[in-house]
């Protein structure tokens, strides 16, 4: 199973994705999307939306998980992903 956890943010979020096969987690992969600090916070928002919905089908994640809720199997609200 793979797993995305995203570390919320306005300025910078991080992610990461990890691989579960036999009680082991390997990284898959990893990154953080950063905003400009002049940029409207609404714009902010929409570049940050963007940025990690596209990782979500790159990374085939199963489900995933943030600071504040548990894994889930739906549509993540998304980051610039790094191969």
């Amino acid at each position: 199973m793979r797993v995305l956890g995203i570390d919320p943010g306005y300025a910078i979020v991080g992610w990461g994705v990890v691989e579960y096969i036999s009680n082991r987690f390997a990284p898959i992969g990893y990154g953080a999307v950063i905003t400009e600090k002049d940029t409207p916070f609404e714009q902010r928002l929409v570049e940050i939306y963007e940025s990690v919905f596209d990782i979500w089908p790159r990374r085939s994640a199963a489900c995933r998980s943030t600071n504040t809720h548990p894994c889930r199997s739906s549509r993540p609200s998304p980051a610039t992903a790094r191969p």
